[in-house]
């Protein structure tokens, strides 16, 4: 699944995106995201939270905001960073 991405489904009637970046170490720092295929400008209106993850850059990685959904957020997926 490494670089994929692609809309896996919806939820509450907002498309809900997948992508699975990776940087110079595949697959083992390969990372799942899943988030609202949405603009972080829009977050806010379709119930969703913005919120930033580590994702996979060159040698190291750097904190990424994305729109989760809330369900996300409540149940603790992802070690999110401070925003």
């Amino acid at each position: 699944m490494i670089f994929e991405d692609y809309i896996i489904g919806y939820h509450n009637g907002v498309p809900v995106r997948v992508s699975f970046p990776c940087s110079d170490v595949c697959p083992q720092y390969t990372v799942r995201v899943i988030r609202y295929n949405v603009s972080l400008s829009d977050c806010i209106s379709v119930g969703g939270e913005i919120r930033s993850i580590y994702v996979p850059v060159g040698i190291g990685a750097m904190a990424e905001e994305f729109c989760f959904p809330q369900v996300i957020v409540d149940n603790n997926i992802y070690d999110f960073a401070e925003n």
